[in-house]
């Protein structure tokens, strides 16, 4: 196994000689004895050449700078480290984060005092790698998992509907023109990594003129309520906005295959059974008041 050439306690001598005015005052700051620690720095300067002595005091070198650097950096990983052991951390959609996870927080805190803190992410080596290497603890996805590491358990069902900008509303009002082939005239607000044709399979919307296309739910919802085309969204993301009248649902709806929110974990890990069934409980509660 491979070790540290220089123990840690070496190095918090060398940080302490940087930081103090005096041998004694470095002694003070780690609690030692002033001989024990010049005996000791004597044999750090033998020993690694981080040291070297003017006008009988030791002084840092450019190569004891520079240990002494990565020694700081260190201390401060090792802070940040034991820190986030005490933050819940969820990854999650930026749209459900924002729309269903972060407005109910408050509950969250109330089933689980202990947790001081929690952390929302979009992880950038996908869902199920964050939870293995244990980046994250927890993950709310659309969808149930496909690696076998991962369980998960449903907690939602996820209602995806077909928006309209509002100011199309007078036009699709009527029975008579809210068809679909009328709808399939105007322009159409893509997603970039959903397959609308799986979803809207009793539509053809291939050929429809696309007015703008996005990689994310957040940016198809903003090009909605700015009047660039319709969509076909979860409902969840647009519960607020067709209340306050920031966009229209089409009275006719496709069928569309039932999708399901669920709870992610890292099967086996002990250190989050005891928050699991809280985890669930907020997560079906803040979906339930979504929907």
């Amino acid at each position: 196994m491979n070790k540290f050439l220089i123990s840690s306690d070496d190095c918090l001598i060398l940080k302490a000689i940087k930081d103090s005015l005096s041998l004694r005052q470095a002694a003070q700051t780690l609690g030692r004895d002033p001989a024990g620690i010049a005996r000791r720095i004597r044999f750090i300067a033998d020993s690694y050449g981080v040291l070297t002595k003017n006008n009988n005091r030791w002084h840092l070198n450019g190569l004891g700078l520079e240990l002494v650097s990565w020694v700081e950096a260190s201390i401060q990983s090792q802070e940040k480290i034991l820190t986030s052991r005490s933050s819940l951390r969820i990854a999650s959609a930026s749209w459900l984060a924002e729309e269903v996870l972060i407005p109910n927080v408050k509950q969250i805190k109330r089933r689980s005092p202990e947790i001081p803190r929690i952390d929302f992410f979009v992880p950038e080596k996908g869902f199920e790698l964050s939870l293995i290497d244990g980046t994250v603890d927890f993950a709310v996805q659309c969808n149930p998992p496909e690696r076998p590491e991962i369980a998960h358990r449903q907690v939602a069902g996820e209602t995806w509907i077909v928006v309209v900008p509002d100011d199309w509303k007078r036009e699709f009002s009527s029975r008579r023109s809210c068809s679909f082939s009328n709808l399939m005239k105007r322009p159409f607000v893509r997603h970039s990594k959903i397959n609308f044709d799986l979803i809207l399979q009793n539509l053809d919307v291939e050929h429809v003129e696309t007015a703008l296309v996005a990689d994310n739910l957040v940016a198809v919802r903003s090009a909605i309520r700015s009047g660039l085309g319709w969509s076909i969204v979860p409902q969840m993301l647009v519960t607020k906005d067709l209340r306050e009248g920031l966009c229209y649902r089409f009275p006719a709806q496709p069928i569309i295959p039932d999708r399901k929110i669920c709870l992610w974990w890292k099967r086996g890990r002990k250190d989050i059974q005891k928050n699991l069934n809280h985890i669930l409980g907020w997560v079906i509660d803040s979906c339930a008041k979504v929907c």
